[in-house]
């Protein structure tokens, strides 16, 4: 079996340029990307303006994407961008979405020599959902753990565990984020349901698919090796700027 996999990133307003500066150095990122079928990349409610200067000053998308495709939206909300980006991936086959945000990189080189086994369990395996961002859970910590999660997949030292969003709450993260994960299309369409849909601010909607996922667990899968964090360096959750900058500096400049 093969997965046919799109690798979807939203950005939003014309204020985010400053991310691409390092994106266009994230190499790990770059070849995670280009190791899928499709980049797909949406700007909502950025002006024309602003998408082409975007695209046209960073050789990230005009040199080091393979197989980018772009799409625009306005004057909606964002859940109804996701809803339709969903469904543009339904109707195109895809059978797995990896969703990133835009301040999404990778690591670095940290655990770079896994990435291919990452690569392969997402393009061949049969699952729900796979949780990707840097997370540390109290059954890695906590040497009384009970009952620890099963090894669901191995490569090597590289592994997958049986985990859901219940190992999440007790380790302090919410049940379901917007973290960066990879997932199934059907699940995701109905994961997302027509409540999650029908807010019109992102906010109430993640307080809603939190509280969802807390009550009604669902598949998390988690890897033994880290590859990818969001910096909080541009916008309104941006309180540690300076060091998520030098951080940006250090790994991709």
């Amino acid at each position: 079996m093969k997965n046919k996999v799109v690798v979807f990133t939203q950005t939003y307003t014309n204020n985010r340029k400053e991310l691409f500066h390092y994106h266009n150095g994230d190499s790990i990122d770059v070849q995670f990307r280009n190791s899928f079928e499709t980049c797909l990349y949406s700007f909502h409610n950025s002006s024309n303006q602003y998408i082409q200067e975007v695209l046209r000053e960073n050789p990230y998308f005009h040199t080091s994407l393979q197989n980018l495709d772009v799409i625009q939206y306005n004057q909606m909300c964002y859940t109804e961008t996701f809803y339709r980006t969903l469904i543009k991936c339904k109707e195109d086959g895809y059978t797995h979405m990896v969703f990133f945000q835009d301040d999404v990189f990778s690591l670095g080189k940290d655990n770079a020599q896994y990435l291919d086994k990452l690569i392969q369990f997402i393009q061949t395996q049969d699952f729900q959902m796979l949780h990707l961002e840097n997370y540390t859970f109290k059954f890695e910590t906590d040497i009384s753990y009970a009952n620890p999660p099963e090894i669901v997949y191995q490569d090597g030292d590289f592994k997958v565990y049986d985990t859901n969003s219940t190992h999440f709450t007790e380790s302090g993260q919410w049940a379901m984020d917007d973290s960066p994960f990879v997932a199934k299309v059907d699940f995701l369409l109905e994961l997302y349901d027509s409540t999650y849909m029908h807010h019109q601010h992102i906010w109430p909607a993640e307080i809603y698919m939190n509280d969802k996922c807390k009550t009604h667990p669902i598949q998390r899968l988690v890897c033994s090796h880290k590859f990818f964090r969001r910096y909080n360096a541009v916008g309104p959750n941006s309180w540690n700027r300076t060091q998520e900058l030098k951080d940006l500096n250090r790994c991709f400049t």
